[in-house]
């Protein structure tokens, strides 16, 4: 799987259950940009789809293995070959302002990270003025909207 830094891409992956009762399959992946449910069923004579996602916080390449185990149908295990692109350029945005007078915008990020984050924030131009820290809550399965 390839993601750039801070965006999401989801994988599938389809189980086949050949026993004539509903299966639970239990979930395990140790890789910290992989989020996943902690179990799936699939109906009794049937093929389910177990999806994924790798949401990378840093770039570079790593490997990992995703496991899927049911009592009655053993282990399933998928060797993870993971790419992180570095990051996209975040979207311009546009001030407009008459001389003399001031604007004020919020601008707006994902927190992904899971745990409490701070933020440092910076401008290269003396007309702008910004808080130093911002300070976010853990992000979501989905991240957390952040602004400021």
């Amino acid at each position: 799987m390839t993601s750039p830094v801070r965006q999401s891409t989801s994988a599938s992956i389809k189980v086949e259950n050949p026993l004539p009762y509903l299966v639970t399959f239990s979930t395990e992946c140790r890789v910290p940009d992989i989020s996943l449910p902690s179990q799936f069923v699939v109906p009794a004579n049937s093929e389910g789809t177990f999806s994924f996602e790798f949401q990378p916080l840093r770039a570079g390449e790593t490997f990992g293995r995703l496991t899927l185990h049911n009592s009655d149908l053993g282990y399933y295990l998928y060797e993870l070959s993971l790419k992180a692109t570095p990051a996209l350029p975040e979207k311009p945005i546009h001030f407009q302002a008459i001389l003399g007078s001031g604007q004020s915008i919020f601008a707006k990020f994902i927190n992904y990270t899971r745990q409490k984050t701070e933020y440092y924030c910076r401008t290269d131009c003396q007309d702008f003025h910004t808080e130093k820290i911002i300070n976010a809550a853990p992000g979501a399965q989905g991240g957390t909207e952040v602004s400021v």
